[in-house]
């Protein structure tokens, strides 16, 4: 039996017979150079009575690449060595720090850490309120945050820091009020001397009485009664309750012709209502006036802050002589009526509806 070995050059065989060495596949060289038994170099004619070699067939092979799934023996594969050295993992985050670990003996690096802390809110937020942060994952890439709470508008009715800046319930309504009063028109003559009847500060007209000469048919004056607004929180809107300022009536002007009984109306003080309409007859002298009541409704915008709208609701009514001509003023849609300014002398000589809008203020 032989074996045969071929590369780019040369194709050796090697037979396994007595006294018999390698023959070259160069047909220029001398069939049998090859070494002696004894281990001398023997020349061509030294290998009398070797077998011929036929090398006509053989021919230049190429290299032969390694196969892909060659292994060398496991005895000849140097064990894998944990070297504990840093290195980069190639993922996101924190996920990018390793140490060089053998896994499957080969030494791979690592990641330190599977899972990152993550949170979209505004910056700085985080672990304030109900803010907190979640976790991803970024092993390969980064996950979505779970867990996580991030910083909303502050909801104004639980009583929770939803904006995450250490303030329970800041930029939420607090307390209702009236801003700066301001005159309507002016209605009647110039006569007799100045006179007001207003609510005290923070209050508005919700009954009034008004009086009347009946032998001349002039209007003579008025009482009014005030009502002081609280803001009520509920669960999911804002309202407003009304209590009664005391004394009652809180004010008037009177001429010094009076024929009773008077005329009046009564808008009540159940929810946000108030006087809202002025209304009668002036000339030279007023000659009656009235006044209309309106229930307001309150509007929260997404930030939180109250607007105020009054309408009529059908409740009161303008008394007054009809011989001179009819007049109407109205409060602003966020206004109230707070009182009446006029010049009085024997009647009422002149009349000036005073109205304020609701103001809030907030935490």
């Amino acid at each position: 039996m032989g074996e045969v070995l071929f590369d780019k050059t040369k194709v050796v065989l090697c037979l396994s017979v007595a006294l018999v060495g390698c023959a070259s596949a160069d047909p220029a060289a001398p069939v049998g150079g090859g070494g002696r038994m004894d281990g001398s170099i023997a020349g061509t004619n030294d290998l009398a009575g070797s077998a011929a070699v036929d090398l006509s067939g053989v021919t230049e092979t190429p290299d032969l690449a390694v196969p892909p799934d060659f292994a060398p023996p496991p005895d000849l594969v140097p064990p894998c060595v944990d070297t504990g050295s840093a290195c980069s993992t190639g993922n996101p985050g924190a996920c990018a720090a390793g140490h060089a670990k053998c896994v499957n003996s080969v030494l791979t690096c690592v990641p330190d850490v599977t899972t990152q802390s993550c949170y979209s809110g505004t910056p700085g937020t985080a672990g304030h309120g109900v803010c907190k942060t979640g976790t991803q994952g970024c092993v390969g890439s980064l996950g979505a945050c779970m867990g996580e709470v991030t910083n909303t508008p502050e909801s104004c009715f639980n009583d929770t820091d939803d904006d995450c800046n250490d303030v329970v319930n800041d930029t939420c309504p607090n307390t209702v009020s009236l801003g700066a009063p301001r005159a309507l028109g002016i209605v009647g003559g110039a006569g007799g001397g100045a006179v007001s009847a207003r609510c005290p500060a923070n209050s508005w007209v919700t009954h009034a009485q008004f009086l009347f000469d009946d032998t001349d048919a002039h209007g003579t004056g008025v009482r009014i009664f005030c009502a002081t607004p609280t803001l009520v929180r509920g669960p999911a809107s804002y309202s407003i309750s009304l209590t009664a300022v005391a004394p009652a009536p809180y004010a008037s002007f009177q001429g010094t012709v009076y024929t009773p009984p008077d005329e009046q109306v009564d808008c009540g003080t159940n929810g946000l209502v108030a006087g809202w309409g002025t209304g009668g007859y002036a000339g030279t002298y007023v000659d009656g006036f009235g006044m209309t009541c309106a229930s307001g409704t309150i509007t929260m915008a997404s930030n939180n802050t109250l607007s105020y709208a009054f309408a009529k609701n059908g409740t009161g009514a303008y008394v007054s002589y009809q011989n001179t001509t009819f007049f109407e003023e109205l409060c602003g849609a966020g206004e109230v009526i707070v009182g009446w300014d006029g010049r009085i002398g024997s009647w009422q000589d002149q009349l000036t509806p005073i109205c304020a809008p609701l103001v809030t203020s907030y935490k």
